[in-house]
């Protein structure tokens, strides 16, 4: 799908300081989940915020990425964690049930197509073991992105898919990325083979439009 080719295309080649991480950091409504010393997988670590930030809490941490250089940067800081290029769209090099947690920061944002949605999650399912935690956080509908859905559903026929543009030259844009926003019930949906422990729906400006977006932090648990 061209949607999912446009994106991957850009987050494993932009300038890993563009890369957004630590916007919303696992906090209670994960820890009370998760014990220290457990094994955590962090899904599109970008720079590495999280994964740092899970460190910190004595977590033993693994960071993936598609983005090769966030990878070589953040390996530079040698912080005991495991950083690896990794594409949660296709099969990952983890045996089946390898983490007690796993935290996903708006990574399913950038994934539009419902089929690859799905392969993804599989995917992560099958890493996580038996009773392991799930921490989600992606972004839901907007009212500051009104605009940007209509052109997203002019473009690509989907509802809440909004579309940043670059500007190429003077009177010039071309698609930078997709951006998609999911509702509660499509992420229970999406995650059904997981057991929800609790959701919570919060607000944040994003630092790369300015606008505010809603934000869903959802915790699901592999009974």
């Amino acid at each position: 799908m061209i949607e999912d080719e446009v994106n991957k295309k850009y987050w494993s080649t932009v300038s890993p300081e563009k890369i957004l991480s630590g916007v919303f950091l696992p906090g209670e409504e994960f820890t009370k989940f998760v014990k220290t010393k457990s094994s955590v997988l962090d899904v599109g670590c970008g720079p590495g915020k999280v994964s740092e930030y899970l460190r910190a809490q004595d977590y033993v941490v693994t960071g993936i990425d598609i983005n090769k250089q966030a990878i070589v940067e953040n390996k530079k800081r040698k912080s005991n964690i495991t950083y690896l290029v990794a594409d949660i769209t296709k099969r990952l090099s983890f045996a089946d049930s390898s983490f007690d947690a796993i935290v996903v920061p708006y990574v399913f944002v950038s994934i539009i197509d419902e089929t690859v949605q799905q392969k993804a999650v599989v995917e992560l399912v099958r890493v996580l073991k038996e009773g392991g935690i799930l921490w989600l956080c992606e972004a839901t509908h907007s009212r500051d992105y009104e605009e940007r859905y209509e052109i997203g559903k002019e473009i690509t026929g989907r509802d809440n898919v909004a579309i940043s543009f670059v500007d190429v030259r003077p009177g010039k844009k071309e698609i930078k990325r997709f951006i998609r926003h999911y509702s509660s019930e499509e992420l229970d949906r999406l995650f059904s083979s997981l057991t929800k422990l609790s959701s919570k729906q919060v607000g944040v400006i994003s630092p790369n439009s300015g606008m505010e977006v809603q934000t869903i932090i959802a915790v699901y648990k592999k009974i």
